[in-house]
């Protein structure tokens, strides 16, 4: 954990996702978390990873590409 992890109400302040979405992402483990007492941190390079692939696959993420 070289960067600071941020937490789920700054994510969600950086990205315009709303703090449950970021939340669901975490417990979908789409993204690497770790939990700090009652605070999750998530870990800033899986969260770009994230951004990444929903970018590719606007409609329902990247779990569309299955369907392909």
């Amino acid at each position: 954990m070289s960067e600071r992890w941020p937490t789920v109400a700054e994510i969600a302040r950086r990205t315009g996702y709303h703090p449950e979405h970021v939340r669901r992402l975490i417990r979908w483990g789409k993204v690497r978390h770790e939990r700090v007492g009652r605070i999750y941190l998530v870990d800033p390079e899986s969260l770009a990873a994230y951004i990444e692939r929903a970018k590719r696959h606007p409609r329902g993420g990247p779990r569309g590409a299955e369907e392909e």
